[in-house]
């Protein structure tokens, strides 16, 4: 029997037609993504593995002994993780400018500083070059908390800081600024006082107004492991922050009681005021 010709060249178009889709499947396999055609094979990489075979030496191929592309990936994006720079402003009790307005202007004056350093250092910026609504409002404008930011970035939980001072963060490396600016209270301390059973006056505790001058500097000349400092203020500050904000404990369970145990004299009372000195200054805004 023959066949029609038309016939027969209207079946070729239509294989040549359905064969890009019939001989090109993708399929999903874990984290690769396989090209299957049916007269070749060929895996594509996905987009975080050609990444991490970007940032190595030369390639994949490169890896050490008994690592793997996910190392390389986490390894990578450790390296590129960015942190908030915090800046606490001492605002002049006279000083009647708009603290919002302020906080933006040192802001933008911390940016340039950055930007032409190329880094941040912590401790106390020289505020004499500072625009004029800085230098008039603010005794003192400081670059805080670097080593806790930075220990947050490694595994190592031992490292113990030994000063503030001279501690740097990469201009790159900073996600944001946060400015705090705040007065620092010169108000005496208020004793309450009640009565035992014998009418003897018996001090019940000591007020202060936060955040106050006397505790000024405290935080930062506490030697304590990063860690323990970082951790103690993060969890302080989520809980104030959740009962601030209404959220109900039956949506985010957590215990509002910090315990803090040791011999005398190893610095739980110290740790207490500069710990409540801190979150006035950071919940203040």
């Amino acid at each position: 029997m023959s066949e029609h010709p038309n016939t027969r060249g209207d079946s070729d178009s239509r294989e040549k037609e359905e064969a890009p889709q019939q001989g090109l499947i993708e399929a999903q396999e874990g984290d690769w993504t396989m090209v299957v055609n049916e007269t070749n094979k060929r895996p594509r990489e996905p987009a975080h593995v050609a990444e991490a075979r970007d940032a190595s030496v030369g390639s994949v191929s490169s890896l050490h002994p008994g690592e793997s592309t996910q190392d390389i990936t986490h390894n990578t994006s450790k390296k590129t993780r960015r942190c908030t720079l915090h800046i606490e402003a001492v605002v002049n009790p006279s000083s009647t400018v708009n603290l919002g307005s302020l906080r933006q202007e040192i802001e933008r004056f911390v940016r340039a500083v950055g930007q032409t350093n190329l880094m941040f250092t912590a401790g106390k910026l020289s505020i004499s070059d500072a625009p004029q609504i800085i230098s008039d409002a603010c005794s003192t404008v400081s670059i805080v908390d670097i080593d806790q930011d930075l220990s947050s970035h490694t595994e190592d939980t031992t490292a113990i800081e030994t000063s503030v001072q001279g501690k740097t963060v990469a201009f790159w490396n900073v996600s944001r600024i946060k400015v705090h600016a705040y007065t620092l209270s010169d108000d005496e301390l208020e004793i309450e006082e009640i009565e035992n059973a014998d009418d003897e006056e018996l001090t019940a505790c000591e007020t202060l107004s936060l955040p106050h001058r006397s505790l000024d500097g405290l935080w930062e000349s506490l030697i304590l492991p990063l860690s323990m400092k970082r951790n103690l203020l993060e969890y302080a500050y989520s809980a104030l922050l959740f009962s601030d904000r209404c959220v109900s404990s039956h949506i985010i369970s957590w215990n509002r009681v910090v315990l803090l145990h040791g011999q005398p004299g190893t610095g739980k009372t110290s740790l207490c005021r500069a710990l409540a000195h801190k979150l006035a200054i950071r919940m203040g805004d």
